[in-house]
């Protein structure tokens, strides 16, 4: 998959109009970059996919990254909705909240991911390739599980926390990310830090 994009950056930089959003940083981002969410939206965007999809240039191989973009960016679309009113707003089918109708898109993608890594098999090392690892593997599936359950219960129960539709963009961690960064930072912008610069850091700040 990563060969496809980078395939596709270099056919780009050789001309003039460019289909996607991939830069050098987003096709082989630093450690400290690889959290930076705008490079990951290059890379995993309609734009990108229709690029691979699209191009002159285009593989065999193209095409199913490109298919793998869409399947991401949907589950995205699902995941970071905070509006009933976004499908019409946008015009994007997947952009919707989770509500009690048995055909809704968002309950139909978060199905598909769910089962999507369950079944996946995770290999470790220089091994691995086309699978995620296994820890990633097991918090997808039971994240996708977890916010099916957690609508089904809002939608359905008797108590004052009923609701008629489930947001899921509010089940979100970006405070806990912010928080987290400053700890990075701190720590000389590495982005695997241990609990002792976390107990320095909270230290200095008291």
């Amino acid at each position: 998959m990563l060969e496809s994009f980078e395939e596709l950056f270099d056919y780009e930089a050789k001309t003039i109009t460019k289909l996607s959003k991939l830069t050098s940083s987003s096709v082989s981002p630093s450690n400290l970059e690889r959290q930076k969410v705008a490079l990951a939206l290059n890379v995993f965007s309609d734009q990108t996919a229709s690029a691979l999809q699209n191009s002159e240039a285009k593989k065999d191989a193209w095409e199913m990254t490109a298919m793998f973009i869409l399947k991401v960016v949907k589950l995205w679309k699902v995941l970071n909705c905070k509006s009933m009113n976004e499908r019409a707003r946008l015009k994007d089918e997947y952009r919707v909240a989770i509500d009690s109708n048995e055909e809704n898109k968002g309950v139909g993608v978060l199905k598909e991911w769910a089962d999507y890594a369950k079944s996946m098999t995770s290999t470790k090392g220089h091994g691995r390739k086309h699978c995620l690892t296994t820890d990633t593997r097991s918090a997808l599936h039971h994240t996708c599980c977890t916010l099916l359950n957690a609508s089904k219960f809002l939608l359905s129960t008797n108590t004052s926390v009923r609701h008629d539709f489930v947001p899921l963009g509010f089940f979100q961690q970006d405070d806990l990310e912010a928080h987290f960064s400053h700890f990075r930072m701190a720590a000389g912008c590495n982005f695997y830090i241990t609990v002792q610069p976390i107990r320095s850091t909270k230290q200095k700040s008291c």
